[in-house]
């Protein structure tokens, strides 16, 4: 086994795939039906052909940069796993931050919150199953990535506490809201090229493409906000470390009297934007 885990991660590392021994032994215990732990364990056992057969065919689409998430068709996030596919984007690592600061501001008496642009409903569904006394309206434009949501919210027994919406940004959601998280398409137009293969190649541009300078759908979103937001209420977004400086400075426009705080992730990099109403 070790000898086909070898071969297999010296052939993704020659097509430029950074992560190739992890990728190939999360590809191998797909092919094997067990979890990594117990593919390591097992090592020195020698594969079956249909395992070779399995593993091949993985990783000929692995080969093509497709992302493994889409081959095994799950990914972890916030400690819960997911249902992903072309419909919907990858979750992040970095992305855990906004579940993380949603739950913070969650009050312990409850409400509305909603998460916008929700794709496989990873951030509404997270917030959901650690903030049991809030209900979570997620909108999307995407049908189909609304559909992978609500088998993940269903995946997670908060079905009956998470409302999908088809629509536009906040259009369509009840009010107030207390908590607004949005992980929007904030990628500049002209740099989605310049992404990796996994991301340009396979990910969906609906997701990804955020206008001339990635910020389009952030001001629409915060166009809307006022007429949603609760009193006390919260938004979050993630964004490009570059975008903070321009909303910064559009703020006072876009969202007269809120105040900006700024998070930073586990690199270091200004990642989400925390916007509180004002008092």
């Amino acid at each position: 086994m070790s000898a086909l885990l070898r071969a297999g991660a010296d052939r993704l590392r020659a097509v430029g795939v950074e992560s190739a021994r992890l990728d190939a032994e999360v590809l191998l215990a797909f092919a094997l039906g067990v979890d990594r732990t117990r593919l390591l364990a097992s090592l020195n056992d020698a594969p079956g052909v249909g395992t070779v057969k399995n593993f091949e065919a993985l990783l000929s689409r692995r080969l093509e940069r497709e992302p493994v998430a889409y081959i095994t068709g799950v990914r972890e996030f916030y400690g819960l796993t997911f249902e992903v596919n072309p419909d919907t984007l990858v979750p992040r690592p970095e992305t855990e931050l906004l579940v993380e600061l949603a739950l913070k501001s969650a009050s312990c008496t409850g409400g509305s919150a909603a998460d916008v642009g929700a794709g496989s409903g990873c951030i509404a569904i997270a917030f959901a199953v650690h903030a049991p006394h809030f209900t979570v309206h997620a909108s999307d434009v995407s049908a189909p990535a609304l559909d992978t949501a609500r088998r993940n919210a269903a995946l997670h027994g908060v079905s009956d506490r998470v409302c999908f919406h088809l629509g536009d940004l906040l259009a369509g959601l009840p009010s107030p809201l207390k908590i607004v998280t949005a992980n929007l398409p904030y990628v500049r137009t002209d740099g989605i090229r310049g992404l990796q293969p996994e991301v340009s190649h396979w990910e969906p541009h609906v997701a990804l493409d955020g206008g001339p300078d990635g910020l389009v759908l952030v001001r629409r979103l915060l166009a809307q906000l006022p007429g949603k937001a609760a009193s006390d209420a919260v938004c979050l977004l993630e964004l490009d470390p570059r975008q903070f400086a321009p909303l910064r400075a559009e703020l006072p426009t876009l969202l007269p009297g809120w105040e900006l705080e700024t998070q930073r992730d586990l690199a270091g990099l200004d990642r989400i934007a925390l916007l509180r109403s004002p008092s």
